[in-house]
């Protein structure tokens, strides 16, 4: 895609739909070109109402978006992203005043997703030290986990979050347990966070609440 492009702004800037989970799709910047998507903060770049699976999203930079840059996924039984990756994008000042939106550079209700070489830079609600704002969301299950609408497995790596009240915030619990048989769980299921740098954080770093996250070999500087 190429920097140059016009966009009709009626409309979200990034429509896809991809139900087909042999569907291999990459939105990458045009090469020696920096593609910018801006939401002039009136809408969130990208949302999606479908299934993604193995999308890539490589080398571009997305700001302005209005509460949310991304957002792939929300709650429990809603939509979400399969096998899809992250890299090298620049997530900037997408924002809302309203805490309680969960505004933040990226949503991602993910199983099996990767997030890397990423660069998350004030996102979230300005000022605020609230949780709910955030430079990435993860979306949860909200209760027992269900094949229906997995969030596991999913990686953040090599990232650096700067400048919001939350870096990585997991919104509602990630439970790989059934409540009526205490011995069916899945120990295996848990995301990983790893040599990402947080600072200029006004609230969490991190705000885990997933069963068997890993979370190591991270910095953090400059977080309350």
């Amino acid at each position: 895609m190429s920097r140059s492009a016009t966009t009709n702004k009626s409309c979200p800037y990034i429509y896809v739909n991809t139900n087909a989970a042999s569907a291999e799709i990459v939105i990458k910047s045009y090469p020696g070109e920096w593609a910018i998507f801006d939401g002039d903060n009136s809408m969130s770049i990208l949302e999606s109402n479908s299934v993604f699976y193995n999308m890539t999203f490589d080398s571009f930079e997305v700001r302005n978006g209005a509460t949310w840059g991304f957002n792939l996924g929300t709650g429990y039984g809603q939509p979400f992203a399969h096998s899809c990756t992250f890299r090298n994008l620049y997530f900037h000042d997408n924002t809302a005043a309203d805490v309680n939106a969960n505004p933040s550079g990226m949503g991602l209700a993910g199983d099996n997703c990767v997030i890397e070489y990423c660069y998350f830079s004030n996102n979230g609600t300005s000022g605020s030290t609230h949780h709910n704002a955030s430079n990435l969301l993860l979306w949860g299950d909200y209760g027992d986990y269900t094949e229906s609408a997995p969030r596991r497995n999913n990686t953040i790596r090599y990232c650096v979050f700067d400048s919001s009240a939350t870096g990585i915030k997991m919104k509602g619990d990630n439970n790989f347990v059934n409540s009526s048989n205490s011995s069916d769980n899945q120990s295996t299921y848990g995301s990983e966070y790893h040599h990402n740098i947080f600072y200029h954080i006004t609230g969490r770093g991190i705000y885990a609440d997933g069963d068997y996250d890993l979370i190591h070999h991270n910095l953090f500087t400059e977080c309350a």
